[in-house]
């Protein structure tokens, strides 16, 4: 029996090499949310996957789900000429989503996947002119995420919750920056009891 492809927008947050050749990647895709799929090959000489399957790569991804997402296809989704968020700074904010993504990311379990790729994909397509103060974008970020994972009880946030991500929202976190951290780390820490 043939499985059906599914066709999603991810980007590549992390992986493990499997086997000889054989890689399991952490994607969060913007119609199953995090998942890991399987990419046979991918680490010999001659894949024709390889290349568009590195870590923070924005792909177009082919998909087929029998034990496990296994990647049949895939195609670079990168925004030509965009600027991207500094690596390390993105990463930590992925490092949430693959710490507390857990059960709520599973499929059908969350809501809101489109939301959280939209959030993702806005902060790692972020302007270099946005990039002064990494330290608030991170925080934003953060928020955000936690935000749609349901971890975050932050009262009066809907300003920087709602829309794009942009210099209003990092200016109005600079100005309330401890007391957003504090929020933040408190989030954290509730949802790892």
């Amino acid at each position: 029996m043939a499985h059906p492809i599914y066709q999603t927008e991810g980007i590549i947050i992390g992986g493990y090499e499997k086997g000889e050749s054989s890689k399991t990647l952490v994607i969060i895709t913007r119609r199953f949310g995090r998942i890991y799929a399987h990419a046979q090959n991918i680490r010999a000489v001659n894949s024709k996957l390889k290349n568009n399957l590195q870590v923070l790569s924005h792909v177009n991804l082919d998909l087929v789900n029998g034990r496990g997402y296994r990647i049949v296809g895939v195609e670079d989704a990168s925004l030509c000429g965009q600027d991207k968020l500094d690596h390390s700074t993105f990463l930590r904010i992925m490092n949430l989503v693959k710490r507390f993504g857990g059960e709520n990311m599973a499929e059908g379990n969350l809501e809101n996947h489109e939301e959280l790729f939209d959030d993702i994909k806005s902060l790692f397509y972020i302007n270099k002119s946005e990039q002064e103060n990494l330290e608030v974008l991170e925080l934003l970020g953060g928020i955000r995420v936690m935000n749609r994972l349901g971890y975050w009880d932050g009262g009066d946030s809907d300003q920087i919750l709602s829309g794009d991500i942009d210099c209003e929202k990092t200016k109005y976190i600079h100005g309330n920056y401890k007391k957003y951290l504090k929020m933040l780390n408190e989030a954290i820490y509730n949802a790892s009891i």
